[in-house]
């Protein structure tokens, strides 16, 4: 009986960290465009364009397109979890492929089924730049009671 109970005990010992081990840990991959944000195992990234004008960068570092074997309801299941783990919330109801970061990023989950493949649409928006204060107007010479804006300017 101990000869039986030994190698269980032991492949039960081994397996645990992989049953133990979340199916989208941190070890997952992620996009080489935008490098925070993960990619399913089994995604394939579409090799990003190159800025014909500017060598040495990419033409939209905030998109990227990524395929996979599996449903489109596999994806976006993939995505809220992620990006939740990850610190960024749901737009609102009315936009649940939305997700918005605490930075005032946006980043939109498109995705696509079609013969057995899902293509995934990742589109993210920076932040607004912070409004800068207006400049102070011109001050406006007042004008008396009665006086018209050719005396006014007759004055100046």
């Amino acid at each position: 009986m101990k000869n039986f109970l030994l190698p269980i005990a032991a492949l039960l010992f081994l397996s645990s960290p992989a049953l133990a081990a979340h199916p989208y840990g941190d070890d997952e991959p992620h996009s080489a465009v935008m490098e925070d944000i993960p990619l399913m195992e089994g995604m394939e990234e579409a090799p990003p364009e190159k800025d014909p004008e500017n060598p040495g960068k990419l033409k939209d570092p905030n998109q990227t397109t990524a395929t996979i074997t599996g449903n489109d309801m596999m994806v976006n299941s993939y995505y809220n979890e992620q990006l939740r783990r990850k610190g960024w919330k749901t737009l609102n109801a009315q936009n649940p492929n939305v997700y918005v970061n605490d930075k005032g990023e946006t980043l939109r989950v498109d995705s696509e089924f079609v013969n057995g493949k899902t293509t995934v649409k990742l589109n993210r928006t920076p932040a607004q730049a912070k409004p800068q204060p207006a400049a102070p107007a011109a001050q406006r010479k007042k004008k008396n009671f009665g006086e018209s804006s050719q005396y006014q300017e007759e004055q100046q």
